[in-house]
């Protein structure tokens, strides 16, 4: 096989593997396990990586968590050494989902609190959203309710943000269950409802199982004794149906309290013996094993059996001490301190660059106040030259209408003088034409006298002469007067 057929083969065995996943477990794994050989043959890191991580999640399907562990974190060294980054965060997703179901809080809490890291530099996204459930989980284990309550808060305000829901029912429920313990019911059944109605056409069988187990926590923390047992038969026959093994011992042992204080032992007896059976099957859920042997141990108490009563008692102080020790706290308060210590340290990087850029933004402030305080002063000298040339053309304006109005005054005093002379003009040319018209009067009379008088011939002619001349002269002057009058009209 060449390597293009080796690695598209590959690819498309992880591709089943991928897809069967959700649906057969087993066929699953068959494709899984033959791309895990495979890709070890070929020396395929990257896809042996991948596989092993499907192999590993689907033992813990399986409920094989020690196949699961061994898998899981021999993958793990490798996906880190190849900086595979998706893979590093999912083999450190399942591993701290597989340690918390283990009750090993302190491993869980540190693979988690790594793959938060892990997700905070590569963006949200859906492992994001995971861890944070994952983490809220631990701590909800741990009854550290209010930060539980923190992180699932946390991983529902991401899905809305990125408008992603892939489990977000079942994180309203966990919200749910922190305020349960929190003593405050009005909200636990507020989330409850939330969920239920989030998917009223179909609602996943988990939810379901998860809603019912809810709702009897409610009922029974407010001692509504029979609706919560209600509820945990319907829950446990659902976590029994889907195979939810952690389930079905918690519901044991929540119907267990119930039936005890009752005094119904058979009925109490038959749930505790199935979780027997159950935990003498290799069940890894070390917490719930703990409540049960508490179970066990109020049971044969109230029935006066303390032979066997002693004996749980041991079998819960023994695992209790395995987990509860002061290893644990030791490791947990470690994990946290790095954990703190860490984002700390992101947080004071974080303020670092803040300051840098505040620093940065001051000086080109600093500069761009210096720049305005230029432009400012400029604007200003240009304001005050605009005044200046203002106030000079003002001035000029000013000198300029007095000069006109000085030239005006002239004019009008010269208009004036022209016209007082124009006037005695015209009286002395109307004054000796008068005299002028009297006087060819005269010489017209003296004309006729002459005719009358004088019969000679030549002197006739002369007078006739001066009467023609006067005659002529006298239509000039009337001419004139016609101009004059026509003039003055």
């Amino acid at each position: 096989m060449n390597t293009t057929e080796g690695k598209e083969k590959l690819n498309n065995l992880i591709d089943l593997a991928r897809e069967l996943s959700l649906i057969d477990y087993n066929e699953s794994m068959k494709y899984a396990q033959e791309a895990r050989a495979l890709s070890s043959l070929q020396k395929d890191t990257s896809v042996w990586v991948t596989a092993s991580r499907i192999v590993g999640q689907l033992y813990k399907r399986l409920d094989k968590y020690k196949e699961a562990q061994v898998i899981l974190l021999e993958a793990l060294p490798l996906a880190d050494l190849r900086n595979l980054i998706k893979e590093r965060k999912k083999i450190r997703i399942s591993l701290g989902s597989l340690f918390a179901q283990q009750a090993r809080y302190d491993a869980a809490l540190k693979l988690l609190f790594e793959t938060l890291e892990l997700c905070q530099m590569d963006g949200e996204n859906q492992e994001f959203y995971i861890v944070l459930n994952n983490i809220g989980f631990v701590y909800y284990k741990l009854k550290e309710y209010n930060k539980a309550l923190s992180y699932y808060l946390q991983s529902l305000d991401l899905q809305n943000r990125l408008q992603e829901y892939y489990d977000f029912e079942s994180d309203l429920l966990n919200v749910s269950l922190c305020y349960i313990n929190l003593k405050d019911f009005g909200r636990a059944k507020e989330y409850v409802d939330s969920a239920l109605n989030s998917c009223k056409t179909h609602c996943s069988d988990d939810v379901i199982l998860n809603g019912y187990y809810s709702l009897g926590e409610i009922f029974l923390n407010l001692k509504d004794s029979a609706k919560a047992e209600y509820q945990f038969v319907k829950s446990l026959k659902t976590a029994k149906d889907l195979g939810n093994h952690r389930l079905v011992l918690d519901n044991i042992v929540q119907l267990s309290h119930i039936l005890i204080s009752q005094g119904r032992m058979s009925e109490a007896k038959t749930y505790l013996e199935e979780a027997e059976v159950l935990i003498n099957n290799s069940a890894s859920f070390n917490l719930e094993i703990i409540k049960i042997y508490s179970c066990l141990v109020a049971f044969y108490k109230k029935l006066g059996d303390f032979i066997q009563m002693a004996y749980y008692q041991e079998k819960y102080i023994s695992i209790k001490d395995s987990i509860y020790n002061e290893a644990l706290t030791t490791n947990l308060m470690k994990v946290e301190a790095e954990h703190l210590q860490k984002e700390n340290m992101a947080r004071i990087e974080a303020q670092k660059q803040v300051i840098d850029l505040t620093e940065k933004n001051i000086t080109v402030q600093r500069w761009v106040n210096i720049l305005i305080g230029v432009i400012a002063f400029a604007l200003l000298i240009v304001i005050m030259l605009l005044i200046r040339i203002n106030k000079t053309r003002k001035t000029i304006n000013e000198a300029l209408e007095k000069k006109v109005q000085e030239r005006t005054k002239e004019l009008q005093q010269s208009r004036d003088s022209w016209h007082k002379a124009y006037e005695v003009k015209e009286q002395l040319i109307a004054k000796a034409t008068t005299e002028i018209k009297s006087s060819i009067a005269t010489l017209k009379g003296l004309s006729t006298l002459g005719l009358k008088q004088f019969k000679e011939p030549d002197a006739i002619q002369y007078i006739k002469e001066v009467e023609l001349t006067s005659g002529n002269l006298m239509s000039v002057i009337e001419v004139f007067n016609n101009k004059e009058f026509t003039q003055q009209a």
